[in-house]
């Protein structure tokens, strides 16, 4: 694994998000999206928000949408990225 490699990390991500490991995969995402903000790694980091964290539903719902904004905001003919935005929102 490249720890250097933004990329590397969203892969981690994916697998530890279908293990349903969000608060290790909460991490690797920022750890990743440290290194380069990437729209996948936006997106993922969006749906964990949503599972993740001690603040209140709202809360957490509303850093959610910032975040799958940031990602749109990187593409905005990324149709994955707004329908993100869109599951956020509702």
């Amino acid at each position: 694994m490249n720890p250097n490699h933004a990329e590397t990390y969203n892969l981690l991500a994916d697998i530890l998000v279908k293990n349903k490991d969000f608060n290790s995969c909460k991490k690797c995402l920022e750890d990743g999206l440290a290194k380069k903000k990437t729209k996948r790694g936006l997106r993922y980091y969006s749906i964990v928000l949503r599972q993740t964290g001690k603040e209140t539903v709202d809360d957490r719902f509303q850093k959610s949408i910032d975040v799958a904004k940031e990602a749109v905001n990187l593409d905005l003919k990324d149709g994955m990225s707004w329908c993100k935005l869109i599951r956020c929102a509702r």
